[in-house]
């Protein structure tokens, strides 16, 4: 029997929900101008879905790109109550 090259790596369902629901969770904060508690649920939800999709999985996608959005918000709040 020919053995076959395996597959792109699957996605751990249960990986993916928990990357979601930390994301969501994550939205909420930053929407409630608590961008440090939100970007640590989104770092978290980083390494989990890093062990449990593929790298270009598009939750993927989205969840760098919150992660972008809420490490500039974070910095602009911070500097704004230094300095205000």
């Amino acid at each position: 029997m020919a053995q076959h090259a395996p597959a792109a790596r699957a996605v751990d369902a249960s990986g993916a929900d928990q990357v979601t629901a930390l994301n969501n969770v994550a939205a909420c904060l930053g929407n409630r101008a608590r961008p440090d508690e939100a970007f640590a649920l989104l770092s978290a939800a980083f390494d989990i879905g890093r062990r449990s999709m593929p790298i270009s999985h598009p939750i993927m996608d989205v969840l760098m790109g919150n992660l972008d959005k809420i490490r500039n918000r974070a910095k602009q709040y911070v500097f704004q109550q230094r300095f205000l």
